[in-house]
């Protein structure tokens, strides 16, 4: 049905204006004044005629069979006007008219009562409040941008109208070109998620562009993106990411993981190549329209300078995708009968300043055949004597005869290469200004690629372990209660069901029953505070560590609850956690937070007090497969201290992979419960598992949600 949005045969346009610079009148112009060939509708009150078009007086008086119509009437006649759409027998609207939720509580009010009336007579509807639609191919300009962009293979979606005019500007002086702009304003109707199942079988679309400031349903949104992203590059940039601030959290997991953090990782588990700024995503938008998902990683390096050459070297070795290409023999002697003696033939090629046309020619001829090539940089640097124009003309003839092996150019300059620059622009090889620029491009290349490999693919869902009826009505009494987190006993109940191993506890109310109860523990023991309004237990002084006898445990008794009495006076103390201590492997943490639009965000990292200030840190949402568990796990930085650093033994990463995936089933099973640690979490060597030395769970009712 979205059909009728890109290749109308025919449009009504309802407000039109006689008035040039009004609304009405710019999107009239850009339908009549275009070669749009379907017909044209205007709707006016007072009839006549505007810039050759019948002007009818209602939306009644309009022909039947009309595919498409834009709405541009105040935001007061707008609920009115889709009503006689609809009785007219137009489904499809393009709503322009502003002044919806984003106006007020009067506007979301109209707003609300306008989804009514789509859905009750199945409308399908972009906007309101939006710039309109493009499709170059069919020479639509159903908006009220400046100009209609030269065709081209890339879809363009923004929530922002401006951002999407100021994308086609850019584009217009860069060459590039697109198969569909819409700009989806509100979203009352139709969302990003029903443009991108229309695009995956789009033949004009190649690549999407998706510029959002929130995620309409981002639940759908990570069942349609994979898929789609195994078909066409997805690159999006995301505004908004301060929304983690808004909101203070409770627990270390919840401090570190954001909406924007929630949605980045969605990105990143479906296959999304994100922009972080707008240059990057003119970058990508270049490159992922232009060049082929590589075959593998490595990359050559050709130059006719040395310190360029040595900065892409550089920002390749740096890089965890790429590599840097080792020849076959046959190409090395290729590259040294048909080079200068003082060329160096390794990578990075250098065929030296005074280098001419034809020796880019011989460097390219020798190494693009080479099967140990995946991706070639071609830097210049503007001498004398250098052939820019031409070089640039014989990159394009290598890059028409090899398309699978993805080639970038860095011509290095201002003035002197604007030429060549355009030359390379108009066949289709994207340029940049440094070097490492271009082994960034390569890298998101290179990243989608490895992202497209069976193991990356996300779950549909995960086997959510069952729990005990009995084990869920103890939650929800307590939930009932008005707790703020689950009880000690409880968290580890449902930790011991969901496999993970807990260490002894119990909670003593005096400090004989303490001693007692570290006496049938086993010594050494742990106390903490236990209460509910207690979050941050070791600020408070609410914890005492490695208590070996009686005479510790009575003394550390009273300074707990002396610290707590004197910092937290009002909490309400249920008594004195005492644990037996475990102080073998390392410690770390996984925690939990369920983003209101993306559902369970996991989150792994070197636990301990210092989690929030070292952020090391690395996030999926639930489900994910085993193969993602792993990968979390290798992302931290201090990985090395789990794999074994210096002669030390490596931990159980096997065991830790499994308790993120029994963590993220635990989470889709309990939606009640907004936020957890495992903190901290210890890791033992390998084949002896891991044991949670401290776990908090905590309500959904009482974590602000």
């Amino acid at each position: 049905m979205l059909d009728s949005f890109f290749a109308p045969q025919s449009v009504a346009v309802i407000g039109a204006s006689r008035e040039p610079g009004k609304l009405g009148y710019d999107l009239l112009a850009n339908l009549v004044n275009s070669e749009f060939s379907g017909a044209v509708y205007p709707v006016n009150l007072k009839g006549g005629e505007i810039l050759g078009q019948k002007v009818f007086q209602s939306v009644a008086e309009l022909p039947t069979g009309i595919d498409l119509a834009l709405i541009a009437v105040p935001a007061a006649a707008v609920l009115e006007v889709a009503t006689q759409s609809a009785a007219k027998h137009i489904q499809n609207l393009v709503i322009i008219s502003a002044g919806f939720k984003e106006s007020g509580a009067e506007g979301k009010l109209r707003e609300e009562k306008l989804q009514e009336i789509i859905v009750k007579n199945n409308l399908e509807v972009i906007g309101p409040n939006c710039l309109g639609i493009l499709n170059p191919h069919q020479a639509l300009n159903a908006s009220f941008a400046e100009s209609l962009p030269q065709p081209g293979n890339i879809a363009l979606l923004s929530q922002s109208g401006a951002m999407a005019v100021a994308i086609m500007d850019w584009a217009q002086s860069n060459g590039v070109g697109f198969s569909k702009v819409v700009s989806l304003g509100n979203r009352a109707g139709i969302t990003e998620n029903e443009l991108l199942e229309y695009l995956e079988n789009d033949s004009d679309t190649e690549v999407i562009l998706l510029y959002l400031e929130s995620f309409a349903a981002g639940k759908k949104f990570m069942k349609i993106a994979p898929r789609l992203s195994r078909k066409k590059p997805i690159i999006a940039l995301l505004a908004g990411a301060s929304a983690a601030g808004k909101k203070a959290a409770s627990s270390h997991t919840g401090s570190l993981a954001g909406s924007h953090t929630a949605a980045v990782t969605a990105l990143k588990q479906c296959g999304v190549i994100h922009a972080h700024t707008i240059q990057e995503f003119f970058d990508l938008a270049r490159t992922f329209s232009t060049q082929k998902i590589p075959a593998g990683n490595r990359v050559a390096i050709i130059t006719n300078a040395g310190g360029p050459g040595v900065l892409a070297t550089d920002a390749v070795a740096k890089s965890s995708l790429l590599a840097l290409a080792e020849f076959a023999s046959q190409t090395t002697e290729k590259l040294r009968s048909t080079l200068p003696a003082t060329a160096n033939i390794l990578n990075p090629v250098d065929v030296i300043g005074d280098a001419l046309a034809d020796r880019y020619e011989k460097a390219l001829a020798a190494i693009l055949p080479d099967n140990q090539v995946d991706l070639a940089l071609t830097i210049l640097t503007p001498q004398v004597m250098t052939e820019k124009e031409k070089t640039a003309e014989i990159i394009q003839k290598f890059h028409a005869e090899y398309p699978e092996k993805p080639l970038l150019t860095s011509f290095i300059g201002g003035a002197s290469i604007e030429a060549a620059v355009k030359t390379l622009a108009q066949q289709k090889i994207p340029n940049f200004l440094s070097p490492e620029t271009a082994v960034a491009n390569f890298e998101k290349l290179v990243w989608l690629k490895n992202w497209r490999a069976p193991a990356s693919v996300p779950p549909e869902k995960m086997l959510t372990k069952e729990i005990p009826a009995e084990l869920r009505s103890k939650i929800a009494a307590e939930e009932a209660q008005g707790n703020a987190q689950l009880s000690p006993e409880l968290s580890t109940a449902l930790l011991t069901h969901f496999g993970i191993t807990v260490p002894p506890l119990q909670i003593a109310s005096s400090e004989d029953e303490a001693e007692r109860i570290a006496t049938e523990i086993g010594y050494p023991v742990v106390l903490k505070i236990a209460s509910d309004e207690i979050l941050h237990k070791t600020d408070l002084g609410g914890v005492r560590l490695a208590l070996k006898n009686a005479a510790e445990v009575k003394i550390a008794y009273q300074e707990i609850m002396t610290n707590v009495s004197a910092k937290a006076p009002k909490a309400n103390i249920k008594g004195i956690l005492v644990q037996k201590m475990h102080h073998f492997g390392r410690e770390v943490i996984i925690g939990m937070k369920r983003d209101p639009v993306f559902g369970p965000l996991i989150m792994f990292g070197l636990g301990g007090v210092y989690v929030e200030v070292l952020k090391d840190v690395s996030f999926r949402l639930a489900p994910f497969s085993e193969a993602a568990a792993e990968q979390m796990i290798h992302e931290v930085k201090a990985i090395k201290l789990l794999t074994g650093v210096r002669g030390e033994a490596p931990t159980d990463i096997a065991a830790l992979t499994q308790t993120l995936l029994k963590i993220a089933d635990l989470a889709l099973a309990l939606p009640e419960i907004a936020e957890l640690d495992l903190n901290p979490l210890r890791v033992l060597p390998a084949n002896q598992g891991v044991i949670a030395l401290d776990a908090r769970f905590l309500f959904r009712t009482k974590s602000g949600e």
